[in-house]
């Protein structure tokens, strides 16, 4: 009888809960970091959403969130399928990637399918036909889709703004809590930062506005214009690591948690720490910041690899100099920082497996990341990682690993 019992728990149907996550795991491949549809992934999700009603309504969430209009030619037919013959299939999507394309927005029935989006969460502006140059907010866009109701998120990618930044105001809900600029060019960032300090008195007003993130490849210094709004508490800058690109915040924002991505390659992470310290120097107030994330990529070139050992391995007195620096900005007097994060990543294709580096190898740096940061980490106030990696298509292999988490 027990036999009997067990043997049907086994067989039985598995848990929606569990089915969900597993989804989710699948799903969570669909679209890479730059918004690139994974087909493989696509055609594993519309042939699991075929299993029971169950299946579709839970994989039909994940195939349905986001809706890519870069190229209204190329998605005319499913746009005209779910306004025209699946309007109720609307309510799924999530997110909207809208390139310019002014048959999109002229198109006579489009400002009544972008009306059906109600549940839209995040819209990106994309043009990446002129990446660096940009234009101005089309004015044919059609004004429910940055009036959703549930709209937080807003991405403006490759486009320059107007240079009071009106354009960007014009779209600016008061929903909106998150705001974001994406490979913006460091040129066109610093003409248009000095044309509107003369048009511009006020930053832009935005209530609930929490988060901004700002991407830069520049090679050059660049200014965030003086019209960018102030209220959020979340600064994320990606950067590319230059001697010459360093950032100019202006004198209003107070973030109290900065995240910063940088990516370089260099022989020497001095050049990091450098770019770093004068990131944070720039801040109008350094002192107001309380959570302090940072992630640097080493993407090492042929000239640096493991035959030479040049630039994979930081040396000490560069971790001790930047220890130095981060304490001294937990320790001031009046100063709010609890917590810092720091993530380092070398990658090099010179990583074959995970045998190339040998124990003594990680203990020698695990001891490195102990003694350069001692101050620090005796105060439990940082979570460091050194990751060396392999990179591969769209992710990474780690070859090696060396954490110290003393945060409670």
């Amino acid at each position: 009888m027990a036999g009997t019992e067990k043997a049907s728990i086994q067989s039985g149907p598995l848990p929606v809960e569990l089915i969900t996550e597993i989804i989710a795991l699948v799903a969570g491949g669909l679209y890479t970091k730059f918004d690139q549809l994974n087909p493989y992934v696509l055609k594993t999700l519309a042939a699991a959403s075929l299993v029971s009603r169950t299946w579709n309504t839970i994989c039909r969430s994940h195939i349905l969130h986001t809706l890519p209009v870069l190229n209204f030619h190329f998605n005319y037919e499913r746009l005209r399928f779910l306004h025209f013959d699946a309007p109720h299939l609307c309510t799924f999507i999530r997110k909207v990637l809208l390139g310019r394309d002014d048959f999109c927005t002229t198109a006579g029935w489009f400002p009544a399918f972008a009306a059906r989006l109600t549940n839209l969460r995040e819209l990106v502006l994309d043009n990446p036909a002129s990446p660096g140059n940009g234009g101005m907010v089309p004015e044919s866009l059609p004004a429910c889709l940055f009036t959703a109701p549930r709209l937080r998120k807003l991405v403006f990618r490759y486009w320059n703004s107007a240079v009071d930044g009106s354009d960007v105001l014009s779209v600016l809900s008061a929903t909106i809590e998150e705001l974001s600029f994406e490979n913006m060019n460091g040129h066109n960032l610093s003409d248009l930062a000095v044309q509107s300090q003369s048009t511009v008195s006020n930053p832009i007003e935005c209530p609930n506005l929490q988060r901004f993130t700002f991407w830069t490849s520049s090679k050059h210094p660049w200014t965030l214009p003086p019209w960018v709004p102030t209220s959020f508490s979340e600064l994320t800058l990606h950067a590319r690591m230059s001697r010459r690109a360093l950032p100019d915040f202006g004198t209003a924002i107070r973030p109290s948690v900065v995240t910063i991505h940088l990516l370089g390659t260099s022989d020497s992470y001095f050049d990091f720490f450098y770019w770093i310290q004068h990131c944070i120097r720039s801040l109008p107030s350094p002192g107001s910041v309380k959570t302090l994330n940072i992630h640097i990529i080493n993407n090492l070139d042929y000239d640096y690899g493991l035959k030479a050992m040049v630039g994979l391995y930081p040396d000490l007195e560069d971790y001790e100099m930047f220890s130095r620096f981060l304490h001294r900005l937990w320790a001031c007097e009046g100063g709010s920082l609890k917590a810092i994060a720091l993530d380092i990543r070398p990658q090099t294709e010179h990583c074959k497996d995970d045998m190339q580096v040998s124990k003594e190898r990680r203990l020698a740096e695990l001891a490195k990341l102990k003694k350069g940061f001692a101050p620090l980490l005796e105060a439990h106030v940082l979570n460091v990682d050194y990751i060396i990696e392999r990179p591969e298509f769209d992710t990474s292999i780690q070859v090696m690993r060396c954490s110290i988490h003393t945060r409670v």
